[in-house]
């Protein structure tokens, strides 16, 4: 799927995101609530095999504002040096929609840590998001969640399933013999157990 030249994921977050007059993370012309401009889309590039046209830069994580909050079924965009240290990694893949997309894709093994571009699929949330390191990134573990991204180039995006809980250790109370005898020493003073 080719990226989408003409979404911009920053839609009225206050800061303007277009080129020449903002951050440059969004195409010109898509990010008219922040810049206060009204100029029309430019035209797309020609189609060009060798060529797949423009990045988006990838956002934060993929709910709230910034987002757009409808993030497309799949989607590639580009991790840069400035979006590579945003926020936590929730899971081992899939991540939970508020994990930060490059930490993930990182953790993924999917680009240095120089950033690089990235391409994720959104899927439905799991109840339980497993824990892990890898590449230096540390999954966290998370409870249920609505929504969840994963990355095709590395896996399914299957949802882990939770741990079985450790049966809980009984534990006889002191003076107390497994069998359920009281012991000599725990007979009350004076008492010393016998007639």
């Amino acid at each position: 799927m080719p990226p989408q030249a003409d979404v911009c994921l920053y839609l009225n977050d206050g800061v303007c995101d277009e080129p020449g007059i903002g951050t440059g993370a969004c195409p010109a012309g898509t990010d008219t609530a922040d810049c206060g401009t009204e100029a029309p889309l430019p035209d797309p590039p020609a189609a060009d095999a060798d060529s797949p046209g423009p990045t988006l830069v990838c956002p934060a994580d993929l709910v709230g504002p910034g987002s757009g909050d409808t993030a497309a079924e799949e989607m590639t965009c580009e991790c840069t040096i400035w979006t590579m240290d945003t926020g936590f990694v929730w899971g081992s893949g899939p991540y939970t929609a508020d994990s930060s997309v490059c930490g993930a894709a990182r953790h993924a093994g999917l680009i240095p840590e120089t950033g690089g571009d990235v391409t994720f699929r959104m899927g439905d949330g799991c109840d339980y998001y497993a824990p892990s390191t890898a590449n230096g990134i540390d999954g966290l573990v998370w409870r249920s969640y609505p929504a969840s991204f994963y990355f095709p180039a590395a896996g399914e995006g299957a949802c882990a399933e939770p741990p079985e809980p450790a049966p809980a250790a009984l534990v006889a109370p002191a003076g107390i013999s497994e069998d359920g005898a009281v012991a000599d020493d725990a007979a009350p003073d004076g008492d010393s157990g016998g007639g």
